[in-house]
């Protein structure tokens, strides 16, 4: 495989990889003003992949694997080329600015597409600039394939970052005794802990059994030891996962329900959406960079529960709300960037967003439920033609309410006339009045039984008279 290289004009720029001229995802997100750039992989890119595919193949590069793939159409994924060649190309991302060396965390992959599926994906975004950018693309390409598009200069390394002459930077100061909901966590090199006295505790194991269990977490990881517990360690995601599938599996120990908290924290802090602030873990998705659950703990107010997931519901106004997982199913989208994308335009979007924390797959979770006016304003927001979806949608709920409505009154109908003709049955009616009787002649001898109790004391052994009350009881009890 060639060299990778980079071409631009006016302002635009083309890798050529494979000796072909590619666009790289962000580049085209950018020139059609997309709100955010990478949100085009997930509303664009892979809803449209089979159409993508009929028009060639998808190069990829992976920054964290450092490997460049290539997908076919036939939908195999080709082995990964040589290094040196994903280096190179690496090389030129950090120039050109689409990958920054100095952010930590996962940095996403970076599709590069061809000019037949860079001016299919501008026709199915339907943004406003589509048209000119349309234009642009193909006078780009054209240029290149007459030799009139030069390359760009030598690649230059970016300036050091601080002069070697200078001391090295002070290690940050260490947070520790991290409190979240009655658990102690702990950072350690960036990753968030949590402390196993805590693990058992508030899963409820046998904390002799589950020291038993400590050889084998090296296995997965490195396990450090708590600076504010003495003697106690610190145990990452994957130590707690391994921790509590042994102790289900060979102890027969269901874990707490506070572990469903715990594995929902360390994931949510491995994947950026909580944050550790002055010894604090909080949740930045409120309008003020603090969540509306932090605050309302931090002032002592309610705590929300965890409840089973619905795909509707009505809240105390009546009015009907989907799930964000049924509206991502419906928009060709995956339920986190969804999530992503309802967090980021959540002040743009008209009234209150309902958010409330849901338990799924055994994992607590905060869930977002959109009424249909904010479901619309959402899908415009992302360039789709999101009416009629959402219109189908809440119509079919109302008329699947409307049909179990009409079935219970149905039912009742039923069950009434069910209830008039067991009472109109003669035969029903006579052993009803028969019993009705019944009680009620022996209502009548509840006064008689403490004289009765009496009278028997008093004959001891003497025979039974046969005349006058003793006969009225027997006709009462016996009939006879």
């Amino acid at each position: 495989m060639a060299e990778p290289s980079v071409f631009h004009k006016d302002g635009r720029r083309l890798f050529i990889i494979d000796g072909e001229p590619r666009v790289a995802d962000e580049d085209l997100a950018k020139d059609l003003q997309m709100a955010r750039k990478r949100s085009i992989r997930w509303n664009l890119i892979d809803a449209n992949r089979d159409g993508l595919m009929m028009l060639g193949s998808i190069f990829q590069i992976d920054p964290q694997a450092r490997q460049l793939l290539r997908h076919d159409p036939d939908g195999v994924v080709q082995p990964p080329f040589d290094k040196a060649v994903a280096e190179r190309l690496l090389e030129l991302l950090k120039i050109e600015g689409l990958i920054d060396p100095s952010k930590r965390g996962e940095k996403p992959k970076i599709n590069f597409l061809n000019a037949e599926q860079a001016k299919f994906l501008i026709v199915m975004s339907g943004m406003p600039k589509g048209r000119d950018l349309l234009v642009d693309l193909i006078r780009l390409e054209k240029a290149w394939r007459d030799g009139t598009l030069q390359p760009a200069g030598p690649a230059v390394p970016p300036p050091p970052v601080a002069s070697a002459a200078l001391p090295p930077p002070a290690p940050p100061q260490r947070v520790t005794g991290i409190s979240h909901d009655g658990v102690v966590y702990e950072l350690e090199d960036g990753v968030l802990h949590v402390i196993d006295e805590s693990l058992y505790r508030t899963a409820g194991f046998d904390p002799r059994r589950m020291r038993a269990l400590f050889s084998d977490l090296s296995g997965v990881g490195p396990v450090p030891v708590s600076a504010s517990v003495e003697g106690a360690l610190l145990l990452s995601l994957r130590h707690v996962e391994l921790v509590v599938g042994v102790m289900r599996r060979d102890f027969g120990s269901p874990p707490g329900v506070g572990v469903n908290s715990i594995v929902a924290t360390l994931r949510d802090h491995g994947a950026g959406y909580l944050q550790v602030v002055a010894g604090t873990i909080i949740d930045p998705v409120g309008p003020d960079g603090v969540s509306r659950q932090y605050a309302a703990g931090r002032a002592g107010g309610p705590k929300v529960l965890a409840k089973p997931p619905v795909p509707f519901l009505r809240g105390d106004d009546r009015r009907l709300r989907i799930r964000f997982s049924v509206l991502a199913m419906a928009f060709g989208m995956f339920e986190r960037s969804l999530a992503e994308e309802v967090r980021f335009h959540r002040a743009g979007l008209p009234g209150e967003v309902f958010e409330r924390l849901e338990v799924q797959h055994g994992v607590d979770l905060a869930a977002f439920y959109l009424d249909e006016v904010q479901a619309k304003v959402l899908g415009d927001l992302l360039g789709l033609d999101a009416s009629g979806v959402v219109d189908r949608l809440f119509v079919d709920q109302v008329e699947l309410e409307v049909d179990n409505h009409r079935k219970r009154m149905e039912d009742l109908a039923e069950l009434e006339a069910r209830e008039d003709g067991v009472l109109s049955n003669p035969t029903i009616t006579q052993t009803l009045a028969d019993l009705k009787e019944k009680v009620l002649a022996l209502s009548s001898l509840q006064d008689d039984l403490p004289r009765l109790s009496c009278a028997i004391a008093e004959i001891g052994g003497r025979a039974v008279p046969e005349g006058g009350y003793w006969r009225r009881l027997g006709r009462a009890l016996w009939g006879r």
